[in-house]
């Protein structure tokens, strides 16, 4: 038991704390974008999604290290089939949104290379649905960390 008074590990704590705050730091930025303020708005998406990538490699080595779900899975009453499938699912639903931020990084910075605008219609229809992705994933995963350690 750690600062949170769950069963789970800190580094697991950590890490479904910064997922907590994803969504808010990710609408700062749509934020700046919607002030006009491209630029910046890109560089605080570009280190927001460096950071976010290097949380879930620790995340990614803090559950091997630990043994992985299954023994994490033992400290619950929540059936394994519900948690494999809502874990499958929170799985898929962040590896389309991870790929959605690639596409809307790269294609960014090429516009912005090339002095023209890619922050069109289409930029902003995928940008929702990469926040939208962003937000059901930290919410499943929060809600992971909640029927792991705290049932």
């Amino acid at each position: 038991m750690e600062f949170t008074l769950t069963r789970a590990p800190l580094f697991m704590s950590l890490v479904t704390l910064y997922f907590m705050l994803l969504p808010f730091l990710v609408y700062g930025a749509i934020k700046l974008a919607k002030k006009g303020k491209i630029i910046k708005h890109y560089k605080m998406q570009i280190g927001i999604f460096i950071i976010s990538v290097l949380i879930v490699f620790i995340f990614e080595a803090g559950v091997r290290i630990s043994g992985g779900f299954f023994e994490y899975i033992k400290l619950t009453t929540i059936p394994y089939s519900f948690l494999s499938k809502f874990l499958l699912i929170h799985i898929i639903i962040a590896v389309i949104t991870l790929f959605g931020w690639i596409y809307l990084i790269i294609k960014s910075y090429i516009s912005l290379k090339k002095n023209r605008q890619f922050f069109d219609r289409r930029h902003k229809t995928i940008g929702v649905l990469v926040f939208s992705g962003i937000c059901v994933s930290s919410l499943m995963g929060v809600a992971t960390y909640v029927f792991l350690f705290m049932f």
